[in-house]
């Protein structure tokens, strides 16, 4: 059994595992060296931001997952003014399938809902089947394409 919480932020440590989860997955990006420190930094940040919040899913001291939402300014000419961004979901692999993920995603739905916000976005990799499917089984539907140019 496990639970789901705030996240206690004087033991950011702990989640050090899922973030090292989370690069694994995502062979299609190019990681900063220094992920840890920075992700560890963007954390630290979350506990004193008012539109941002992150739970985690605990199994007595271990933790298993993790989701950070937001609440960010839509684009000025769109609407509506405020949207809820998920900019990280992430599960230890040995958790996954077993419902932790569709928690913590419950969990920050009823944040929202409690904001008043009816907008969520996201972004997940093309090469990211898995968390494709998950999303489209929330009804998370696709509707803009991020492009890139590299150029050398």
């Amino acid at each position: 059994m496990f639970s789901i919480q705030e996240l206690d932020f004087n033991n950011t440590d702990l989640l050090q595992p899922i973030i090292e989860a989370y690069v694994a997955v995502h062979k299609s990006l190019a990681f900063n060296p220094n992920y840890w420190t920075i992700f560890a930094d963007y954390i630290k940040n979350i506990e004193t931001d008012d539109c941002k919040l992150a739970f985690i899913a605990k199994d007595n001291d271990k933790v298993m997952g993790l989701i950070i939402g937001a609440i960010d300014d839509n684009a000025r000419t769109l609407l509506p003014n405020k949207i809820g961004y998920i900019p990280f979901l992430a599960v230890l692999p040995e958790y996954k399938r077993k419902g932790v993920a569709k928690e913590l995603l419950n969990k920050l739905l009823k944040w929202y809902e409690a904001q008043n916000i009816k907008e969520i976005e996201l972004y997940t990799a093309l090469d990211n089947t898995e968390a494709r499917a998950f999303w489209q089984n929330f009804n998370f539907e696709t509707y803009l394409e991020r492009r890139k140019l590299i150029v050398e």
